[in-house]
């Protein structure tokens, strides 16, 4: 017979916390742990540098997304990481979320790289985090009928960026660039990808495969600059 389904709230929590998010946390504390044992050559190799950016380090973009400042700044991207990229694993999957999400926080960098006016430096995975948060306000829109939903959807997502992303002592665009991309990536898949339910599994393995050349590339490019 069959095996029975389980429950989907049972499911959305066994996704909220996924081992793959375990190991997404361990990954950025060894980056942190790696950077503070190199005395800050890490940093300086990653960090995103608006005047090194417009001499062609495109690299900086990703490459910042997974450092931190420091121990605090660590910890506060990992909880909010969990909450919120968590969250749009229920809906995307856990590999999407996080290539969609990391895409999304490389995208507030650029969005801060061009406003801010130079010398600017940024790091740290807080667009990513946000990111993830307009990865779930992307999918009410497609999912669920009606505007009633979509509205509180929209006022959820206000709220939570007032809470969270609008720190003065932060990087506030880079939060915003990371929120917007987060819609106008998750958008532009519902728009080409109109099924219901999360995506095939393969899908969600190709996802994490590309994850990791997007991190892997930016950094073998800032070691082969930097060496």
């Amino acid at each position: 017979p069959p095996r029975p389904r389980r429950p989907r709230v049972a499911e959305a929590t066994l996704r909220l916390f996924h081992p793959t998010l375990v190991f997404w946390s361990v990954f950025l504390i060894a980056v942190h742990w790696s950077a503070e044992g190199a005395r800050g050559d890490l940093k300086d190799l990653g960090v995103m540098d608006s005047e090194r950016v417009a001499q062609g380090e495109w690299f900086r973009l990703f490459s910042a997304v997974t450092l931190h400042a420091d121990v605090e700044h660590l910890v506060g991207n990992l909880v909010g990481g969990f909450l919120f990229v968590g969250a749009a694993a229920t809906q995307w999957g856990v590999g999407l979320a996080l290539l969609l999400s990391y895409l999304a926080g490389a995208s507030g960098n650029a969005l801060g790289w061009g406003l801010y006016e130079p010398p600017h430096q940024s790091l740290g995975a807080s667009g990513m985090v946000f990111g993830a948060l307009g990865l779930c306000l992307a999918t009410p829109y497609f999912r669920t009928p009606g505007t009633g939903w979509r509205r509180r959807a929209v006022a959820a997502t206000v709220m939570l960026f007032a809470l969270f992303g609008l720190d003065p002592s932060s990087d506030v665009v880079a939060h915003v660039g990371g929120l917007l991309g987060g819609v106008v990536i998750g958008w532009g898949i519902r728009l080409g990808w109109r099924r219901d339910g999360l995506p095939p599994d393969w899908v969600d393995a190709l996802a994490l495969v590309l994850l990791g050349f997007a991190i892997l590339i930016p950094w073998l490019t800032a070691f082969r600059l930097g060496s």
